[in-house]
């Protein structure tokens, strides 16, 4: 099999985001590359085939040829599917594993920000350079409020892929 894509998953509903993206790249005449660009190619070259179903015009039935008799077991019981059913399957899989990745990476992102850009002081009015000790005598560190938003969204965008929902 090729690696080449015959195929695109893409994840409904769109973002608008992806869309503005669609109707940038398909007015400039590109809409393979409008698709590639919001979804998941979908190659199928990592699926190895174990058989293939035949039906010789002599036989009364389809029979299932294994290329590989050492995946299965007398009296074993195996469910087909087709190729294209499975390759849009993974191609599902895949396009989550995306979407989940970006959310992880975004997290990182404010949470890398976090230990980069913060301070254990700052300068009063008067110059002098001062900490913030919480009641339990613990040094409590200063982030700027960028940062705590851009965790806040990082937080929200978990909760959601983790309800299955749009990041």
């Amino acid at each position: 099999m090729s690696d080449q894509p015959t195929g695109v998953f893409v994840r409904l509903p769109l973002s608008e985001e992806q869309k503005a993206s669609v109707y940038d790249l398909t007015s400039k005449g590109g809409a393979t590359d409008a698709i590639l660009a919001i979804g998941t190619p979908v190659t199928g070259g990592g699926l190895t085939r174990t058989g293939t179903i035949a039906w010789f015009e002599k036989d009364r039935e389809p029979s299932l040829a294994s290329y590989c008799p050492g995946l299965f077991k007398a009296g074993d019981s195996v469910p087909v599917t087709s190729l294209p059913i499975a390759q849009a399957h993974i191609a599902a899989l895949e396009s989550e594993v995306v979407r989940l990745r970006g959310v992880i990476v975004e997290a990182v992102d404010a949470l890398t920000r976090v230990t980069e850009e913060r301070s254990t002081q700052y300068q009063a009015k008067n110059g002098r350079w001062v900490s913030i000790q919480a009641d339990d005598g613990e040094r409590c560190d200063i982030i700027h409020s960028d940062i705590t938003t851009d965790c806040e969204a990082a937080i929200l965008s978990a909760h959601k892929a983790l309800k299955g929902g749009a990041a």
